[in-house]
């Protein structure tokens, strides 16, 4: 029986066109167009399509999210297909990708993908990488996984794929574990066959919206949530000012092992004492934040990101905050999630 897969678009480079300049622009093209641009359409699956929106994934919104994530849980809930893809642009893929292994049930495959030349380049990847992608969400295997990210015949885990170059083809990387798999054609070829973290339907989130105590409808609004980049000579009126900026939590980019500086570290502090979380985690690539490590978490009041990225441990810390959790169970999340 022909599998259906049913796509998700949202625009990106995939779906972008070149300008006179040597740049482009991200979505452009429609997704019926990037399907017409396959060399040829599998033959054993029947393919559905709806276009969300068209933008380049700099401009993705908590909205954007909402919406993708209430239409794979009704696909996924009243089985309207066997796999999903949604198409996306590179730049800020790795959050949705992780938003939506947060809040999506995983009972069929969910797959990201993109491209990082325009659908008009002279050799454009995104042809092949949605070929990829559609071969892989046809993949039943594939469901137990959480949500997964093809580019450049890699499958990445949402968990911890991230970009780590803007232009060449192989932009992407699962730091530290490396890709869960490779897709060849139509042969997937798993490496992994489970991850540690949790996923899908064994999120503390798909949890809460099962018993319905998270609703991502109804003008549902996620808290502010700030990223602090730290870095050598950060002036303390500047950082006085970005403390009395509005926001529920603070995730900080800090160097090396999350560390911060003793005026940053006591303003943090403060920020603790005023209600507000305080996730420790690090700029670089390959890094992990772990507890008590350098500095006193238990006695500053502060949550370590253990190998969440700071842009992913904003959307853990949001979700958490919309469940209105204490410290030590947001703790516990960074651990397990």
């Amino acid at each position: 029986m022909a599998k259906r897969i049913h796509i998700l678009a949202t625009g990106g480079t995939i779906a972008g066109t070149a300008d006179t300049r040597g740049g482009y622009a991200a979505g452009q093209v429609s997704v019926e167009a990037l399907l017409d641009s396959l060399p040829s359409r599998p033959q054993d699956m029947v393919v559905s399509f709806e276009q969300l929106a068209n933008v380049g994934s700099q401009s993705i919104t908590n909205d954007i999210w909402y919406q993708l994530a209430n239409r794979i849980n009704k696909i996924s809930n009243e089985n309207l297909a066997d796999g999903i893809v949604v198409t996306h642009g590179t730049d800020t893929m790795e959050e949705t990708a992780y938003f939506l292994n947060l809040v999506t049930p995983g009972q069929i495959p969910v797959v990201l993908t993109g491209a990082m030349k325009p659908a008009d380049a002279f050799s454009p990847d995104g042809p092949e990488n949605l070929l990829s992608a559609l071969y892989l969400a046809a993949n039943a295997a594939a469901a137990n996984l959480g949500v997964l990210v093809v580019m450049n015949s890699a499958i990445h885990s949402a968990r911890y794929i991230q970009k780590t170059g803007s232009n060449q083809d192989n932009a992407f990387q699962s730091i530290p574990f490396g890709p869960v798999g490779t897709q060849r054609g139509h042969t997937t070829i798993f490496f992994a066959n489970g991850l540690s973290s949790l996923h899908t339907a064994h999120t503390a989130f798909t949890k809460a919206i099962q018993t319905g105590k998270l609703n991502l409808h109804d003008k549902f609004s996620l808290p502010t949530v700030n990223i602090l980049y730290v870095h050598a000579g950060m002036h303390d009126e500047m950082l006085k000012h970005w403390m009395a900026m509005p926001h529920q939590g603070i995730v900080v980019a800090g160097v090396g092992s999350g560390n911060v500086s003793r005026t940053l570290e006591s303003l943090l502090v403060a920020q603790v004492a005023k209600g507000i979380a305080v996730v420790r985690s690090t700029r670089l690539a390959f890094g992990h934040v772990a507890r008590n490590v350098e500095v006193d978490d238990d006695q500053q009041g502060f949550v370590a990101a253990q190998s969440l990225n700071p842009a992913k441990a904003r959307i853990l810390l949001q979700l958490a905050l919309a469940l209105q959790l204490p410290s030590p169970q947001i703790q516990a999340l960074y651990n397990t999630h």
